[in-house]
């Protein structure tokens, strides 16, 4: 985006993260593979780097892709496929990233429902999917 450009306020359009990237690396052809693949074979060399920080715990990749296999098995362990949707009810935590990219590596939908969504919100989110899977957060249950 030149300097110039009128920006719209949406991010889909205005595309703000693309100033931080090189004009050859934009426009780099995509790998043909889930967004787990891609962190696992970008990272499977760098096990002890920092995956993710959360309120100032360091996750290491190790750390992270056994979490992953162990979501992936309890998912599979519990009939759910690929192809498969389920909704994801949860506040930002490292486990809803293991969940997702489990989703990921099996080819099954993860549809992340907003936990600050009111009832009928809620509802409306659950219903529009046709899921039969709903996890969500402990803390949230009551308000499900």
């Amino acid at each position: 985006m030149s300097e110039n450009a009128v920006l719209t306020g949406y991010p889909s359009i205005d595309k703000p993260w693309l100033k931080y990237y090189s004009v050859e690396r934009i426009h780099e052809p995509l790998k043909k593979c889930t967004i787990y693949q891609y962190i696992f074979d970008e990272n499977r060399n760098h096990l002890q780097d920092t995956a993710i920080l959360y309120f100032g715990k360091k996750i290491d990749y190790e750390a992270l892709f056994h979490n992953v296999e162990c979501c992936t098995k309890a998912l599979l362990s519990n009939g759910i496929k690929r192809g498969d949707c389920i909704n994801i009810l949860t506040a930002a935590i490292p486990e809803a990233v293991y969940l997702a990219l489990a989703c990921s590596r099996i080819g099954i939908i993860a549809n992340f429902i907003n936990p600050v969504f009111d009832k009928i919100q809620m509802t409306d989110r659950i219903n529009d999917t046709s899921s039969d899977w709903l996890f969500v957060m402990d803390a949230l249950v009551p308000r499900v």
